[in-house]
């Protein structure tokens, strides 16, 4: 947190009371994964510096990402302990891992891989063929499964096999 101490002067005239902290994980290869821009020292360090000015902290964390997901959370879990032994005020927000879109015309990792496996069940590109054998429907309905909080009933009706 890059405020001045005549900024940190406002934010205790304004009464600011607690600050929203997206820390979501303690791993930094997760944060660069997921474009966040920080590191966990970055967000160890605007902990402090809430705290030394009378703002408590409120943390997001995600849990389950795909890689490593019970490996992550657990660490997610052990570095929440750690902040609330050293801080115990802290507010703690946990959310389930949600991908971020790619960004407008970026290659979508997602849909690339969906290709892939399509391309290898069926032998031809998507769309080339109208065979839809039971190996690529099961694919890409393996495929939607961490995104199916985001399909409406009918969508996610048709994904599964």
């Amino acid at each position: 947190m890059n405020l001045s101490e005549r900024a940190w002067t406002l934010v205790r005239k304004s009464r600011l009371r607690m600050a929203y902290i997206g820390a979501e994980s303690p791993s930094d290869w997760l944060l660069h994964d997921i474009r966040k821009g920080t590191r966990t020292n970055q967000t160890l360090e605007a902990i402090d510096t809430c705290r030394r000015h009378g703002v408590i902290p409120e943390l997001s964390f995600m849990l389950a990402p795909p890689q490593d997901p019970e490996g992550e959370t657990e660490r997610t879990f052990a570095y929440i302990r750690r902040i609330k032994q050293v801080h115990p005020s802290t507010e703690i927000m946990l959310y389930m891992y949600a991908p971020l879109p790619p960004a407008p015309g970026a290659p979508n990792p997602h849909t690339e891989r969906a290709a892939s496996i399509l391309r290898t069940a069926s032998g031809a590109p998507p769309g080339v063929s109208r065979h839809r054998d039971a190996v690529g429907a099961a694919a890409v309905a393996e495929l939607l499964v961490p995104y199916r909080h985001s399909l409406d009933d009918s969508e996610a009706a048709a994904a599964r096999p």
